[in-house]
């Protein structure tokens, strides 16, 4: 079986491209003059130039003149850029459909929402691997590093190599926080963050802090332990988080 997948894009003045179109665009980019471009693409020059015509009658995504050819402007450029990777994402969601048989009923729930707060981006940068278990060890791009350990069997599934760029994802009950000295402990997975929120419930409170790479992290905390630390708005602190309870997303 082969599955083929259509792009539509709808620009801001209402304008619609198909696949097609944006294939022509990048033809006439190619050789610079609808001559040229029909030619290449084994059509009639009519039925190039009212193609073309019509994208570029409230869009104005190139300029024509006698003599001169046709130019791509910047915004051209880019939506043959952006609409090239949308292709490219979609081939990969494809073939992976194919490789896993994915259930299509499902698809509807791409992408799905999750309740976990805490979503790093990262780069791995060790993979270590044991009988059961596998630690993924990855970097923030201000170099501090985080451990998460996954079964082995999710991290084939996953197919995770050094050098991927992944998400690290956990739930906010899940962190610890520590303030005072807290840069002079040596302890797996300590971030350092500073806290931009702090919000106040009956029994727990909520911190909401920036890493120093500008990634949010939230964390979940008893009020006594809030109190006992003297939380506030602004305090640098370090976030411990237990690589057990780390999921990766890719």
């Amino acid at each position: 079986m082969i599955l083929q997948s259509q792009l539509k894009i709808t620009l801001e003045n209402g304008v619609s491209l198909s696949n097609d179109d944006i294939e022509l665009l990048k033809a006439l980019k190619e050789c610079g003059s609808i001559i040229k471009t029909a030619k290449n693409m084994k059509i009639s020059y009519k039925t190039a130039w009212d193609a073309l015509n019509k994208i570029n009658k409230n869009s104005e995504l190139f300029t024509s003149k006698k003599n001169q050819g046709c130019t791509l402007n910047k915004k051209a450029l880019e939506l043959i850029n952006k609409c090239e990777q949308i292709k490219k994402a979609q081939n990969f969601l494809v073939q992976k459909m194919l490789e896993k048989n994915i259930n299509l009923e499902y698809i509807s729930r791409i992408p799905l929402k999750l309740s976990a707060k805490n979503q790093l981006k990262v780069k791995i940068l060790e993979i270590n691997e044991s009988i059961v278990n596998t630690d993924i060890i990855a970097t923030l791009s201000t170099n501090e590093i985080l451990k998460a350990k996954i079964t082995k069997s999710s991290q084939k599934e996953l197919g995770l190599k050094v050098g991927d760029e992944v998400i690290f994802i956990f739930k906010a009950p899940s962190l610890m926080i520590k303030k005072q000295d807290f840069s002079k402990l040596i302890l797996p997975n300590l971030i350092k963050a500073k806290i931009t929120s702090a919000i106040i419930g009956s029994q727990n409170c909520q911190i909401t802090a920036l890493t120093s790479d500008k990634q949010n992290l939230t964390a979940i905390i008893p009020n006594d332990v809030t109190m006992d630390l003297r939380l506030a708005v602004n305090d640098e602190i370090g976030v411990i988080i237990d690589p057990k309870d780390i999921i990766i997303g890719i």
